[in-house]
């Protein structure tokens, strides 16, 4: 099997000095960013990405990292759906850790006992 690729998409304007690859890495100019876990519901992976807008002001977005990879390199999200992990481990954004399921309560110990009601893969072919 051949190992993947990483490549990298630019984020829109105003955050267009930071970048993201399929492999969950974000990117300021060309330093990676540390993501952090970020508590909302359940743990998250996030990065903080910065702006200075037209009038001056700063303007900051919040990036939960597996949601981000799944929308720029996934198949496309589906609504309803949900990003998850398949391995368990929240710091592995990498695309081929992703999936996005509909109707689940505890992915991926759902996905063992069949209650996940529709998992969709996430790599384009």
């Amino acid at each position: 099997m051949q190992k993947a690729q990483e490549e990298f998409q630019s984020f829109s304007p105003p955050y267009e000095k930071y970048r993201i690859s399929n492999f969950g890495r974000v990117f300021s100019v060309e330093k990676e960013m540390k993501p952090y876990l970020q508590k909302n519901g359940k743990y998250l992976s996030a990065v903080q990405i910065l702006s200075r807008m037209e009038d001056g002001k700063r303007e900051r977005k919040i990036v939960h990292i597996a949601n981000e990879v799944y929308t720029r390199f996934g198949i496309g999200w589906r609504e309803g759906c949900h990003v998850f992990h398949v391995d368990g481990d929240i710091k592995n954004n990498q695309i081929d850790n992703l999936r996005i399921c509909r109707g689940y309560t505890d992915v991926p110990n759902d996905l063992q006992v069949g209650r996940a009601d529709e998992i969709i893969p996430c790599v384009k072919h």
